[in-house]
């Protein structure tokens, strides 16, 4: 249920997933509502056809759904970009910087129903995307052999860091996407010593219904998933 701040909140015996019908709800009283899917800090996914079911909701409500996908490239099948077209009252954000790690390019695009395309170009900046980030987006959406092997890492890797946790008896959400919101005693000190050791990770107490004790931390390599690991079995131990 919405909060007097606007926020939704979601419930950690639930893994944080997001209730269809209680998010429909939730937009009643709203002119515009944001969904990231997958979720960020935990990585779950919202199933496309969940997803459609509250967009299908908006449109009745006259309410704006935004959805930001930026990390949708990891689970592709459940993309709502296609029915943009078909709803005026979708919106959908998308992020090359994630899957294709081009954060330097600070790259990403929207797709819009037509008519808030119009209002936007009236009140947008000047400038657009520069042709460098345009040509290293077509380049990286035309390299299939990479993303093959993303998945195939990722898979992987994702197994190797949740045997990990495991035995470090750190509590997790399982993720659907390239990254895990843990719980850990001791957050503080740990994200600050990890620091100290030129691994950052994400402190997640500002996200509103987390405490002091969440962090998120990215799957990479399998080296550096292995000194992150290492160093949080040591951290943990102490």
């Amino acid at each position: 249920m919405p909060d007097k701040s606007g926020y939704y909140m979601l419930n950690e015996r639930d893994n944080f997933d997001i209730d269809a019908d209680g998010f429909i709800y939730f937009m009643r009283d709203c002119d515009m509502a944001f969904i990231c899917n997958p979720n960020n800090p935990t990585g779950r996914v919202v199933k496309r056809a969940d997803l459609l079911k509250i967009a299908q909701a908006a449109h009745g409500l006259k309410c704006y759904l935004v959805v930001d996908e930026a990390f949708i490239d990891f689970l592709p099948e459940n993309s709502v970009v296609a029915e943009v077209e078909n709803n005026p009252y979708l919106i959908v954000l998308r992020s090359m910087t994630k899957f294709y790690a081009l954060s330097g390019l600070r790259l990403g695009y929207g797709i819009f129903p037509p008519q808030i395309t119009k209002i936007m170009q009236e009140y947008k900046q000047p400038w657009t995307v520069n042709t460098l980030a345009q040509r290293a987006a077509i380049a990286a959406l035309n390299d299939t052999a990479y993303a093959e092997e993303t998945f195939r890492v990722m898979l992987q890797e994702k197994q190797f860091m949740e045997d990990g946790f495991g035995r470090l008896g750190a509590q997790y959400i399982p993720a659907s996407a390239n990254y895990y919101l843990i719980k850990l005693d001791k957050a503080k000190s740990i994200i600050a010593a990890l620091r100290d050791k030129g691994i950052l990770v994400r402190d997640c107490s500002n996200f509103t219904g987390l405490d002091e004790s969440y962090i998120r931390v990215a799957v990479k390599s399998h080296r550096d998933n292995t000194i992150l690991l290492e160093e949080l079995s040591k951290l943990c131990r102490g």
